[in-house]
């Protein structure tokens, strides 16, 4: 029977996809574990996760964590790089709504705002 593995993470970043090439994708990266400015990176496609790979594609977040992986009872490391999706889930119809409302309540403030500045 297999060990499992422990994952010992290094650095972590959120991300978000700014523009799409051939094979890689052009990402700004903010680090979330470990220390670092924000970045852009260029990221070949072949990095994410096979199941995420559909959502490549521009203002999708994603996280990248790289770390090594030790067997418990054998002290191995192996280092491990892993970019997930996160998979947008839809809005319903409430989300919808309260959104439209919102922008009209805003769009009548800044209305009033705007005649009372020119009186």
């Amino acid at each position: 029977m297999e060990e499992p593995s422990i994952l010992i993470i290094v650095q972590q970043w959120e991300g978000y996809v700014v523009s799409l090439e051939q094979e890689t994708f052009w990402a700004v990266l903010t680090p979330i574990v470990g220390e670092g400015p924000e970045v852009n990176a260029e990221i070949k496609n072949e990095e994410v996760e096979p199941d995420s790979r559909d959502w490549i594609e521009p203002g999708q977040v994603f996280y990248w964590t790289i770390g090594y992986a030790t067997e418990e009872d054998k002290k191995i490391e192996k280092g491990t790089s892993v970019i997930r999706f996160l998979k947008p889930e839809p809005f319903t119809q409430e989300e919808i709504e309260a959104a439209c409302k919102e922008a009209e309540r805003l769009g009548q403030l800044f209305k009033d705002w705007e005649t009372n500045d020119k009186a």
